[in-house]
């Protein structure tokens, strides 16, 4: 049984790194994925042209645990970096939905800048939301406190957007010009202070976490690499099908592409190489990566499922969600702990590491003992729980 505040974790005994673990259903034409700060759930957008909702996925159990009704036609998404709220664009409906994570409420943003709006990035220190607007070849500055609404002109057909990890720059990918903008988000107003071409039909961004590269992704079958020092293109990949999502490790050392065919392509930053090719997919879209470089999910728009891929063990030290349950009467913590707590590649350790834990219980109850641990990837390579 599980308590109220703390979350169940259910790992898959992967082997293989860069293997399909797991396939949730219960989408509506899955388009993009962003995974809140906690890493506990993720935001899934349903695109299916005349339908409004999202899909909430818990990342503890690999299902789909509620549905949020937005906008209509919704595409992008992005939480701010505290989870407190999602910010997502409603394509068909020309708005932009406010949800508040905490009662998954939902506040409409209207505003005459809207067109078409398509992509989604909030600047890290939380204080915008930076939306494109596919119909209006703009982008709406969404204050995220007060809803008030500036624009900035880019090229044409504005899809993709990404912020700089210091929260100096965004980069636009502009389909239509087959350009990227890039706004400075530290000017009042925000501009466009360059823009690059040669990115046919650019659709997709993703920066490294060092912020040093910009990858865009174009449907003809390339992704090309721009140098964020000098924004100018320093070499252009092959061997994609229509890439769209692009996540990059934690570490920076690997990028993952989604192919809008059946495929996820794994590119080396070091040498901006294709290194592996993932299959199992139908029109992969939206791809995002866990903050422990653990799990990777794409958005399967064909097959209305999301896949998880395990794409290798997290770096020392990283946590995995709080693991909890309710012990029967009479036992002490472990004795018979639920055999679904097991962990990434570990058999048998779901009687380990367990201590014991007052809960109070919602709506009125009294509370009571729950037992508890937070297992964590040793410098050993292997997971613990203290």
């Amino acid at each position: 049984m599980a308590v109220a505040g703390l979350s169940i974790g259910q790992f898959v005994n992967a082997t293989a790194t860069n293997t399909v673990v797991a396939t949730i259903s219960g989408f509506t034409k899955p388009y993009i994925i962003a995974i809140a700060p906690n890493g506990s759930y993720a935001y899934v957008t349903n695109h299916d042209g005349t339908g409004n909702t999202l899909s909430v996925m818990s990342t503890s159990t690999n299902t789909v645990t509620g549905t949020i009704t937005v906008g209509t036609d919704p595409q992008g998404v992005a939480f701010t970096p505290n989870g407190a709220y999602a910010f997502v664009a409603n394509q068909g409906a020309g708005t932009v939905s406010k949800i508040n994570t905490s009662t998954n409420g939902v506040t409409p943003i209207t505003d005459v800048s809207f067109s078409q709006p398509t992509g989604v990035a909030v600047s890290p220190n939380g204080n915008f939301a930076y939306v494109t607007n596919n119909g209006g070849n703009t982008v709406s500055v969404i204050n995220t406190s007060t809803s008030a609404v500036t624009s900035v002109n880019v090229g044409n057909s504005p899809q993709g957007i990404a912020i700089t990890p210091n929260g100096n720059f965004a980069y636009v990918a502009n389909y239509g010009s087959g350009t990227v903008s890039v706004i400075d988000t530290t000017s009042t107003p925000n501009v466009v202070t360059t823009t690059i071409s040669g990115t046919t039909h650019a659709q997709s961004v993703a920066i490294s976490p060092d912020g040093t590269k910009a990858y865009i992704g174009s449907d003809n079958n390339t992704v090309t690499v721009i140098a964020t020092a000098s924004n100018t293109i320093s070499t252009v990949i092959s061997g994609f099908t229509d890439p769209w999502g692009i996540a990059f490790t934690p570490d920076g050392t690997q990028a993952y592409v989604a192919n809008w065919g059946s495929t996820v392509s794994v590119v080396s930053t070091a040498t901006n190489a294709i290194t592996g090719t993932i299959s199992g997919f139908a029109n992969a879209r939206g791809l995002v990566i866990s903050a422990s470089g653990t799990y990777a999910y794409v958005a399967n728009y064909g097959a209305t499922t999301v896949s998880v891929i395990y794409i290798g063990a997290p770096d020392p030290g990283v946590t995995a969600p709080m693991q909890a349950y309710v012990p029967g009467a009479g036992e002490t913590c472990g004795q018979n702990a639920p055999a679904w707590v097991n962990w990434p590649g570990i058999a048998n350790q779901q009687n380990q590491g367990w201590s014991s834990s007052w809960q109070k219980w919602p709506n009125g109850g009294t509370g009571g003992m729950v037992c508890v641990r937070q297992p964590y990837y040793t410098t050993s390579g292997t997971w613990s729980a203290g």
